[in-house]
C-alpha cells in the first residue's frame, strides 16, 4: 500500500458524491435550495465557475471598450491643427497632392495617414503650417482623419491583449 491510495479513494468518493448530487435533490438550477434553506454547493459551483471560464472575454471586452472611449473620446474637439497633426498632416497632405518632399523619418505612418484622407475624399489642399490653425473655415474633414488614426490606436490594445493571451 502506497501513500498515495488514501487520497484517491477519498478523491474517488467526492467524485462519487457530485455525481450521486443529482440523485438526491430533483432540482439543482441556480437559486434552488436544499432542505435547510442554504443554497447548494453545485448552484454556488456552476455560478463561480462560469464567472472564472468567462473572466477572460470580460478582461478582453474591458480593454476593446477602454480603449475605444480613450481614442474616440471628444475627438472632435479642438476644430484646430494640435501637436503632431503639424508633421503628420503636412506630410499626408504632400503625399496627396503627389508633390516631391523630402522626409528623413521612415514614411510608413505618413502615407497610411494619408490613405485615410484619400479615403475620407482629402485632396490635401491644406499643409497643416502651424498650430491652432482652423479646420472648419479651411474645409478640412478633421474628425474623419483623425477618427482614421484613432482606429489604429483602438485596436492595438486588444490586439496585444490577444497575443499576450496566447502566449501564456
Amino acid at each position: 500500500m502506497s501513500i498515495d491510495e488514501p487520497q484517491l479513494t477519498r478523491r474517488q468518493v467526492k467524485d462519487a458524491d457530485k455525481q450521486a448530487a443529482p440523485d438526491a435533490n430533483a432540482s439543482n438550477a441556480p437559486g434552488d435550495s436544499s432542505e435547510d434553506g442554504k443554497q447548494s454547493k453545485h448552484s454556488k459551483g456552476a455560478a463561480s465557475n462560469w464567472f472564472v471560464k468567462n473572466s477572460s472575454s470580460y478582461a478582453f471586452t474591458l480593454v476593446a471598450v477602454l480603449s475605444f472611449v480613450t481614442r474616440y473620446w471628444k475627438i472632435w474637439d479642438p476644430a484646430q491643427v494640435v501637436f503632431d497633426e503639424v508633421h503628420f498632416g503636412k506630410f499626408a497632405s504632400y503625399y496627396l497632392r503627389r508633390e516631391y518632399h523630402f522626409d528623413i523619418h521612415p514614411p510608413l505612418a505618413k502615407m497610411v495617414i494619408a490613405l485615410g484622407g484619400w479615403l475620407v475624399g482629402y485632396d490635401g489642399h491644406f499643409l497643416f503650417e502651424k498650430i491652432g490653425m482652423d479646420y472648419m473655415s479651411n474645409g478640412v474633414p478633421y474628425i474623419l482623419l483623425r477618427g482614421w488614426v484613432a482606429m489604429f490606436g483602438f485596436a492595438l490594445p486588444p490586439l496585444v491583449y490577444m497575443i499576450m493571451a496566447e502566449s501564456g
